[in-house]
């Protein structure tokens, strides 16, 4: 089987576990070969027409994903109002207060952010060109790389606390008032959620070259650790809920209290630990 490559069209070998065979590779300008599964990859030759691209030959394990976001925590229900005062049944005087206003539930807590996940090792492979002709042979690159370690999720922000509810409000009952209620406290801000830990990067494995002998030493090759994933940040807490307004008479108030903030900020996650590299045989 014959191909032609180039950077728009490079040759992309995936699987689990291959055992392929190609006949002449054409590379054209910025062409390159990225081989992500184990086995034996084969090639009667290669001609280049054009200048490769810069690595060459990329052996790299496939990269882990993100953690997911965590979700933000449930803001608190306000509180119920309480009911208006109402006057005697005989409309001069005073008859029951205004009820208190509720109080406004608590904001939960954010969610923590997951795990990325573990970038793949680079797979252990066996490549042999038979030949090599053209007028660009310089340069000839060849990595390996294990996958990237997926970043931390981030944290959830923690709820808002819940409005307090109003106290139900005065009544004027002639000479008399009847007092209104008193207003509900604001429900808690929930805390903050953790940032998940970020994923390791995969190792290196071994890569067997197996070439021409005139072209042994025009091949470069180096093996990279690959990079871990980054810890996914903790977030904020929410934030009290108002105190609902009372309104006990026509010229004082009686508000309730805010309710607190969440106690704590979502810490971080950890950061992954980077996979090490392998090693590269020409033989």
């Amino acid at each position: 089987m014959d191909k032609v490559i180039s950077a728009a069209c490079p040759l992309l070998i995936k699987g689990d576990l291959i055992n392929y065979h190609y006949g002449k590779i054409t590379v054209q300008d910025g062409g390159y070969i990225e081989v992500s599964a184990p086995g034996i990859l084969e090639i009667d030759s290669i001609v280049l027409i054009a200048n490769p691209a810069i690595p060459f030959i990329r052996v790299i394990g496939t990269d882990g994903t993100k953690g997911t976001d965590g979700k933000k925590g449930k803001d608190g229900e306000k509180g119920g109002d309480g009911s208006d005062a109402t006057c005697s049944s005989g409309g001069g005087e005073a008859g029951t207060p205004g009820g208190d206003g509720g109080k406004g539930s608590d904001g939960s807590n954010g969610q923590k952010g997951g795990n990325g996940t573990a970038g793949n090792p680079s797979p252990t492979l066996s490549i042999k060109i038979s030949a090599i002709s053209g007028e660009f042979q310089n340069g000839m690159t060849v990595i390996t790389r294990g996958g990237m370690g997926g970043d931390g999720g981030k944290g959830g922000r923690g709820g808002d606390g819940g409005y307090g509810g109003h106290g139900g409000k005065y009544n004027r009952c002639g000479a008399f008032n009847s007092n209104g209620g008193a207003g509900g406290v604001g429900g808690g801000g929930g805390e903050g959620g953790g940032g998940g830990n970020g994923g390791n990067g995969g190792d290196s494995n071994t890569l067997t070259l197996l070439l021409p002998p005139t072209f042994s030493s025009s091949f470069l090759c180096k093996s990279y650790p690959s990079i871990s994933g980054k810890e996914g940040r903790g977030n904020w807490y929410g934030i009290g809920g108002e105190g609902g307004a009372g309104m006990p008479s026509t010229t004082a108030t009686n508000s309730g209290m805010s309710g607190s903030p969440g106690k704590t900020t979502g810490s971080d996650g950890s950061s992954g630990q980077p996979g090490k590299p392998g090693t590269i045989t020409i033989k």
